[in-house]
């Protein structure tokens, strides 16, 4: 049986892994996956996104920061946002939910 992505869309919530470190580079950020060891590298884009992800938000606020600090149409920015979101979904990089945290 394959496992399928979760729905995720603007009302959806989302947060970064406990067990991801990042650390800023000249023009991005690498993070490293604690749990398998893997690095990933984040352009400036993908660096904002990821500051939003350390707490538990809306992927629609997510949305509002990337359009006001980036000179990008609305729908590039959500169609790219939730195929970021659910690439870093599916290397265990973030997790997401329908509502916010308990």
């Amino acid at each position: 049986m394959r496992v399928t992505d979760p729905v995720i869309s603007p009302s959806s919530f989302v947060s970064a892994s406990s067990q991801v470190v990042a650390c800023d580079l000249a023009e991005g950020a690498a993070l490293l996956d604690l749990s398998s060891n893997i690095y990933y590298s984040l352009n400036e884009v993908g660096t904002e996104v990821w500051s939003g992800l350390q707490s538990p938000c809306r992927v629609s606020d997510l949305e509002v920061t990337v359009r006001s600090k980036f000179d990008v149409g609305d729908a590039d920015v959500e169609r790219d946002l939730l195929e970021m979101l659910i690439d870093m979904n599916r290397a265990g990089l973030i997790s997401i939910s329908d509502g916010p945290p308990a």
